[in-house]
């Protein structure tokens, strides 16, 4: 299967919507992401400004496939910041295909392309597909997480 990846456009809107929903139900967030968020995020994905990038993966028929989306920030330890990658899907019926690594990569690529010191992620503990291509990529690191809740 030939795959291209490329930044979002506008246009990719109808595409990656059944995408981002498979995403919110495998994490189990579909009903805590109102359309509101969606929306917005879109926005800003699609948006001209550097908040959120995104990545999407298409197959030989231009059909999207999976998605990354990514964001710089600065940080107290390397003056030319990190690259955070939050979200990373592909489609279940094509998993294990090479789609997320190809995302993973591109992401990488336009990071040190960027200047950016690292890329990081996290996934959670029951991921454990997705955690094999990642111990493959990167490996784990050592901290420990902690989420205070403000809404």
């Amino acid at each position: 299967m030939s795959i291209t990846i490329r930044p979002l456009e506008v246009h990719d809107r109808e595409a990656w919507n059944p995408l981002w929903q498979g995403y919110l139900e495998f994490y189990e967030s579909a009903d805590v992401i109102s359309d509101e968020q969606t929306n917005h995020l879109w926005s800003v994905l699609t948006g001209q400004t550097d908040e959120i990038m995104a990545f999407g993966a298409f197959d030989e028929n231009e059909k999207m496939i999976g998605f990354t989306h990514y964001l710089y920030h600065q940080t107290t330890w390397f003056k030319e910041g990190y690259c955070y990658l939050e979200d990373l899907f592909v489609s279940p019926s094509i998993r294990g295909g090479g789609v997320g690594e190809k995302l993973i990569n591109a992401v990488k690529e336009q990071a040190k392309a960027d200047g950016r010191a690292k890329v990081y992620w996290q996934t959670q503990h029951f991921n454990f597909r997705a955690r094999g291509l990642y111990h493959k990529l990167a490996g784990p690191s050592v901290p420990v997480v902690y989420e205070i809740d403000l809404t």
